[in-house]
């Protein structure tokens, strides 16, 4: 454990105290934290990072990467790879790792192997924690939901209750349901609590919108949407299932799964992704969702 945490008397009265729960992810993971942590610190007093390992359903590890392989192929690792090194040696975020995030800003870090560990339950209540923010792909069980005094943090790349589990994007536009990104409550269910904020891209029905490229606008809008979330979640406000879509799960895709997405015109990742700019919310947009 690597403790650089605030002292009592560094900490603001009266403030939200606020706990991070995260993959060991420097692609996606990594950058997002560097850009809403400053934000949530405008409000809030984080009181720790936990960093866990990576996972992909069941597989850990090099497992992961074989998956990759065996589901979509040689080019679609390599195209992803170049992603992937673009990013940690070329991108935007300073620090390179969690531990050094942590460090600049003063805030306690650990690494476990679950979210679900006896020691995370413990350290939740002792540092009386009131929002968790995750970004793991662990199922958390009751006791470490329990342990925040307000609640638990998802972000879903989907329109909820529709295209719950794994690989939304994927299923979505395998399956013609419009998809977009959820930031909802969490409870014992997977990708099934009340919804904080909801928002579509009709954008998506572009031919040449990729799955990288979703997600790299999900993760893009993830510090302005977030620090929504967290407002409403402390004051109660949930948002009514309004979309019409029905309840759906999914699993893991099968390499006849994605053969039949490619057969439909759509793709895990491009070329063009590697040189492509993020898109950005309008503020007139984060204050319509702001308002919901």
């Amino acid at each position: 454990m690597n403790q650089v945490g605030m002292n009592e008397s560094e900490k603001t009265p009266g403030r939200a105290r606020v706990a991070i729960f995260v993959s060991d992810d420097r692609v996606f993971a990594l950058p997002t934290w560097e850009r809403t942590i400053p934000l949530l610190l405008d409000k809030y007093d984080i009181a720790g990072i936990l960093v866990f390992p990576d996972r992909l359903g069941k597989y850990k590890g090099s497992k992961i990467l074989f998956w990759y392989l065996k589901t979509f192929g040689l080019w679609v690792c390599l195209l992803l790879g170049l992603y992937s090194f673009k990013i940690t040696r070329f991108g935007s975020h300073k620090f390179g790792s969690f531990e050094k995030l942590a460090k600049h800003h003063g805030i306690e870090l650990i690494r476990r192997n679950s979210p679900n560990s006896p020691d995370v339950v413990g350290w939740t209540l002792e540092n009386r924690i009131d929002v968790v923010f995750i970004m793991v792909s662990d199922i958390l069980k009751k006791p470490i939901l329990d342990a925040p005094r307000v609640g638990v943090i998802n972000k879903h790349a989907a329109l909820l209750p529709s295209c719950g589990g794994i690989y939304p994007y994927f299923w979505g536009r395998l399956h013609g349901i419009p998809t977009g990104v959820s930031f909802h409550e969490v409870d014992e269910g997977i990708d099934s609590g009340r919804v904080l904020v909801q928002l579509g891209y009709p954008s998506v029905g572009e031919e040449n919108y990729s799955m990288l490229r979703f997600y790299f606008d999900v993760f893009n809008m993830y510090p302005d949407i977030a620090i929504i979330a967290i407002e409403k979640l402390l004051l109660g406000k949930f948002q009514i299932n309004s979309n019409g879509l029905e309840k759906s799960y999914y699993s893991l895709p099968t390499r006849q799964d994605y053969i039949n997405y490619r057969k439909k015109g759509f793709r895990i990742c491009r070329l063009s992704d590697l040189f492509r700019k993020p898109f950005d919310l309008p503020t007139e947009k984060l204050n319509e969702i702001r308002g919901n």
